[in-house]
């Protein structure tokens, strides 16, 4: 629903905003449309969300990181053409084996640069 009514490109623009607090909602709405949805996964990724995604990665925000490790969690999961994308910039996702799209925290779900 969302999508269909071009929802998406304004999250995606809202992950740059100044305040946080906009950064972690935006994260967090993008997280729930991407989970087990490649529509809206594609169209999250075609907005261009991966750089900033990458980027909120290295926020001091422990929310924001939190969050945008969990949209590229989702988007990655069970979608190879995003898992490559998200290498080609440099990046890789590690899970230990069992760990998932559903975790609940960020422990064990390194996100490491040349890994």
């Amino acid at each position: 629903m969302v999508r269909e009514q071009d929802g998406i490109p304004p999250l995606v623009s809202l992950l740059e905003a100044h305040d946080l607090k906009v950064q972690r909602a935006a994260a967090g709405a993008l997280r729930t449309l991407a989970f087990k949805n490649e529509d809206n996964k594609n169209q999250i990724v075609e907005c261009g969300a991966l750089p900033v995604l990458i980027q909120m990665l290295r926020s001091e925000d422990v929310g924001v990181h939190y969050e945008a490790v969990g949209v590229i969690g989702n988007l990655v999961h069970s979608s190879q053409n995003i898992k490559r994308k998200v290498r080609e910039r440099g990046w890789k996702r590690r899970v230990p084996r069992g760990g998932g799209p559903g975790l609940r925290s960020t422990a064990g779900f390194g996100v490491r640069r040349g890994v």
